[in-house]
Order: C-alpha cells, then sequence, then structure tokens
C-alpha cells in the first residue's frame, strides 16, 4: 500500500507517518458498499427511518462493518453519572487493530434512565394507577391508526429495574459510534437514531442543497453507443470491478452516467476496468 507521511511532533516538526492515499479510500468505501449490498439486511443490520435521509447503523451491522476491517471494540471506560432517582452511564467504547494492535479511535455513548422510553411504563390495571402517587403517573397521547390520537395512563418506572438496560444501551451507542467514525461508515450510516421515540424522527442533514466537491467536467462530444457500453461493463464484470465501482470512478471524471461517457474517454476507462480498477486515476482519464 503507497502512502504518505504527515505528522507534526511537539515544537511544530514535521514528521512523515502513514497516510492513506485517495485509492485506499476508495477501496474502503466501495468494501463498505459491498457489505452493505450483500451481506446487511434492511430491518436487522440497519434501518431507514421516515423523514432521515441516512440509514440508522443497528448493533448488529456495526459488529459486521468491524469484523470486515478486523477491528475489535473494548470499553475504555464506564461514568456512573447516576443519582437517588436517575441511572445515567457515559460509556467509552474503543477501536482497535485486531492485526496490530494499534488503537483506530474511540467514541463516547450515554444513556440515562429519565428518557421517556426508559422512564414511564403501563401500569398493570386500574387499581396500581391509582395507587400510584400523582407526581408520578401521567397520562399522554400517543399515535394510532389512520393519523388517530388517543391517551394512555403511564406511571413511574423505578430506575434501578433499567440499570442494566441503561449500561448496555450506553455501551451500544459508543460501539455504534466508534464504528461509524472509524470505518468512514458515516457518510452512510448515522446512529441513534432508531432509539428516539415515536413522533420524534428528524430530518438527518441540512435543508439546504448539498454543497458537492468540485468535479472534474465531463468533456462534450459525441457518446459512446449502447454496444460500447455493454462492452465497457463486460471488461469490468471479468476484472471484477462492481458496477457501483465503475460508477464511482466515473464520477470523479465529472460524468454521472454511463451512457454520457464520451468517446474520447472510452478507452481509458476501459483499460482502467481492464486493469482491475488498478490504474491511477490519473493515467485513466
Amino acid at each position: 500500500m503507497t502512502t504518505e507521511s504527515i505528522a507534526v511532533r511537539d515544537g511544530g516538526q514535521v514528521e512523515m507517518a502513514d497516510a492513506r492515499t485517495a485509492r485506499d479510500i476508495q477501496a474502503r468505501v466501495l468494501r463498505i458498499q459491498e457489505v452493505v449490498k450483500s451481506v446487511m439486511v434492511e430491518g436487522e443490520h440497519f434501518g431507514i427511518i421516515p423523514g432521515c435521509k441516512k440509514r440508522s447503523l443497528y448493533k448488529s451491522g456495526a459488529e459486521l462493518l468491524l469484523m470486515t476491517f478486523q477491528v475489535a471494540n473494548k470499553v475504555a471506560q464506564v461514568e456512573d453519572l447516576s443519582t437517588p432517582d436517575e441511572i445515567r452511564y457515559r460509556v467509552t467504547v474503543a477501536g482497535v487493530s485486531q492485526v496490530t494492535g494499534a488503537f483506530l479511535g474511540d467514541h463516547v455513548g450515554e444513556c440515562s434512565s429519565s428518557e421517556e422510553k426508559y422512564k414511564w411504563q403501563k401500569p398493570v390495571c386500574n387499581e396500581e394507577w391509582d395507587e400510584t402517587p400523582v407526581d408520578r403517573r401521567r397520562e399522554t397521547w400517543k399515535h394510532g391508526r389512520e393519523g388517530k390520537a388517543y391517551k394512555v395512563k403511564q406511571i413511574r418506572t423505578t430506575p434501578a429495574d433499567v440499570a442494566n438496560t441503561v449500561l448496555s444501551m450506553s455501551e451500544k451507542r459508543g460501539m455504534v459510534g466508534m464504528t461509524r467514525s472509524v470505518t468512514g461508515a458515516s457518510s452512510m450510516f448515522t446512529d441513534g437514531i432508531e432509539d428516539l421515540p415515536p413522533g420524534m424522527e428528524m430530518d438527518d442533514g441540512d435543508k439546504r442543497p448539498p454543497i458537492k466537491p468540485p468535479q472534474a467536467k465531463a468533456e462534450a462530444g459525441p457518446v459512446i453507443s449502447e454496444p460500447q457500453r455493454v462492452r465497457m461493463f463486460a471488461i469490468a464484470g471479468k476484472a471484477n470491478v462492481t458496477d457501483e465501482g465503475l460508477r464511482l470512478y466515473l464520477r470523479g471524471m465529472g460524468i454521472e452516467h454511463t451512457k454520457d461517457i464520451p468517446k474520447s474517454k472510452y478507452e481509458s476507462i476501459c483499460a482502467w476496468a481492464f486493469s482491475g480498477g488498478q490504474t491511477p486515476p490519473e493515467q485513466g482519464q
């Protein structure tokens, strides 16, 4: 793997250290996309919450990504922030290379018994509701079928009853967040959205149109024919270049659709595909 060195020591002295190349990063992104497409199952490893642009990564999906990149997750620190009326934990989860043992990054996850879904529960019967102190019971609205809301009775949970759940959720949130940052999957997944109570889903991202990074503009002129397009995909397939990998390469050239490939670029793109995606972009373009 070709690397560059960029590091700064105390005093401002620049020192060379391993840094990933653009090709390394592209390979990592393609690997994540391949795992999502071929291995992960919606509803089991990730979910798409209405109103959100990104998938929400679940613990089981995070475990698959960690296994893919040979990263071990370890609980680095557990902070007990509990009070007599609340259980609260803050857990720092670290990612460590299973190959070298090197520290790769960490993330903090926090959970509390004061969160909506842990703080309240349905009473067993009306008698339990009546016997519960007024300040520890409530009536709240819930979403019903066909948009009709309805009221339900709830009483406070005993914080100690959910202590283990709160601790486990803190660790899970830290582990999922660490996975996203260490593997570079943040552009594809968000985390924690599935933990929101119903009705609190939100749009994950800016309302304004996204700002795209500068790209090379595709050349104007005649474009390839359909037979040429089919041949290009056949060449890529034989060299184990995925369709998504090919499209990602084309986007870097400013080409959004394969039908818009200029004839002047066709042979160089086929050469890139024939090499299995190993030809540097500056040569492939």
